[in-house]
């Protein structure tokens, strides 16, 4: 009987093991998405659109997306489901102020976090950070992102300038520089630096191909050129040119070579600071100790009177006593 109830038990250990896992897994909870963050490169009066995008969420890189453009003439549009927009193609027309431009993003949650995540119907979506339509599969694995854009006419960045901290022996180098002086949303906060070193004795050159790069947590020292590489972007709608003023730390560009590239979309700027001067040690510091001892009176000197005749007063003392003891011994 104990053997029958032992093949019963392992039995039905083997019939559990060939149950699927997911058949346990219904009651456990789903790791939300609580928002969703979209960039494309929004539509520009005279450019053709492009199939730009970038796909942001929280938690951060569980999902992915792709795009489609439609356009629609303003005269056409009223903002109901009954407009008929079309199709976009990437064919390099370009964008023009009779229409209105809607993108429509495409996002689904990645397949290693399709089990374990879920997108809700309320959750917060956003387009170039601002509010858009959102439509939630019911299943909760991926959505659909809508908003119209209308065409911007591209604006010069006049200006901008660069805080970052120079050089200084013992220090590290600055790797958090700040873009300012340029027209307000006009430069994307993506911008980063990196910081290389170049001795002393050669040309400091950007096309110099012993520039080396800093070590992470390297100090400044005397005996080197030294440089730090910034890109920025420009958002959509405004673009760098070669008129673009640019300063650092509000002074002229002086040793530095600024370059605009990818259609005047991103700038990059290189500033050389000059080699540092040794720091000279300070003057030797000598310290004279001076220790005064206690004065002591010379027992030659100063009223001694009470000593000599205390000193007397023995003598007598002593003569009396020799006298006394002589006169005894002859009686």
């Amino acid at each position: 009987m104990k053997k029958r109830l032992i093949g019963i038990l392992l039995c039905l250990c083997m019939v559990l093991m060939l149950c699927p896992v997911t058949a346990f897994a219904e009651g456990e909870t789903l790791t939300p998405v609580t928002d969703i963050s979209f960039y494309v490169d929004a539509p520009i009066i005279g450019e053709a659109l492009i199939d730009g995008r970038w796909c942001g969420s929280r938690p951060y890189e569980v999902m992915e997306g792709s795009i489609t453009w439609y356009r629609i003439l303003k005269t056409e549009y009223t903002g109901g489901e009954e407009d008929l927009w079309e199709v976009v193609l990437y064919d390099g027309t370009p964008c023009t102020e009779d229409y209105y431009y809607m993108v429509v993003g495409y996002v689904w949650l990645l397949d290693r976090y399709s089990s374990s995540h879920t997108i809700p119907e309320n959750v917060d979506a956003a387009v170039n950070g601002k509010s858009c339509d959102v439509s939630v599969a019911e299943d909760g694995k991926s959505c659909t992102l809508t908003y119209v854009f209308e065409g911007t006419v591209p604006r010069s960045i006049e200006g901008m300038d660069v805080k970052v901290y120079e050089p200084v022996i013992g220090k590290i180098p600055d790797q958090s520089p700040v873009v300012t002086g340029a027209p307000e949303g006009s430069i994307a906060n993506r911008y980063f630096s990196c910081w290389y070193k170049l001795p002393a004795d050669q040309e400091p050159s950007k096309y110099n191909e012993n520039w080396e790069a800093m070590a992470e947590g390297e100090v400044f020292t005397d005996g080197y050129y030294y440089l730090v590489g910034l890109m920025a972007s420009a958002e959509s709608g405004f673009f760098f040119d070669d008129n673009t003023l640019f300063t650092w730390n509000g002074k002229e560009a002086g040793n530095s070579f600024v370059g605009a590239s990818d259609y005047g979309s991103n700038i990059n700027v290189i500033i050389v600071f000059d080699p540092l001067e040794p720091i000279e040690p300070p003057e030797p510091q000598y310290t004279v100790t001076v220790t005064a001892e206690p004065v002591r009176e010379n027992p030659d000197t100063g009223d001694n009177s009470i000593f000599v005749l205390g000193g007397l007063l023995l003598l007598a003392v002593g003569a009396a006593a020799v006298t006394k003891a002589v006169c005894r011994k002859r009686k």
